[in-house]
């Protein structure tokens, strides 16, 4: 499709002619659309082609989100090879390598959670007492103290 002959905004029309009280004729160019077969064919080959295209591929896809409610009513997915199939892929996708590593690092503070000692009340009670009694500020215990950080830590 070609436009020419968009003349000056503001010019008066074929139609405002009556009204023009400028002497002698209007020279404003009258707009034209021309509409050959070779446009009409390269018109529809651009647009209404893509068109097409964006139209089957949402039906596509509305096929395949059709195929996927069907198999999950159905419990296909269920199956241990389907399940197996589908993990496999994801893993060598690598989109889980964010999922991955933070289920590593859960499992890791499992882990240790699990070999920690458990928290001994009797000892905490006594640490306690001990500091209401200014025990640990007595500059004599602080040797004591010091010794028994270092062999903790292996310093």
């Amino acid at each position: 499709m070609r436009i020419e002959g968009l003349g000056p905004i503001g010019q008066p029309g074929p139609k405002d002619k009556k009204n023009d009280k400028t002497a002698g004729p209007v020279n404003t160019p009258i707009d034209k659309v021309d509409l050959s077969q070779k446009n009409k064919k390269t018109g529809e080959a651009g647009y209404g082609e893509s068109l097409k295209k964006a139209l089957a591929a949402q039906a596509g896809q509305l096929e395949n989100s059709n195929q996927i409610r069907q198999r999950t009513a159905s419990g296909y997915y269920e199956e241990t090879e389907v399940l197996k199939t589908i993990s496999d892929k994801l893993i060598d996708s690598g989109e889980l390598k964010d999922v991955v590593k933070e289920y590593q690092q859960l499992s890791k503070l499992k882990s240790i959670q699990s070999t920690e000692k458990p928290i001994r009340q009797d000892k905490v009670a006594e640490a306690r007492k001990k500091m209401e009694n200014g025990y640990y500020n007595d500059p004599t215990n602080f040797d004591s103290f010091a010794q028994k950080i270092i062999d903790h830590f292996g310093l």
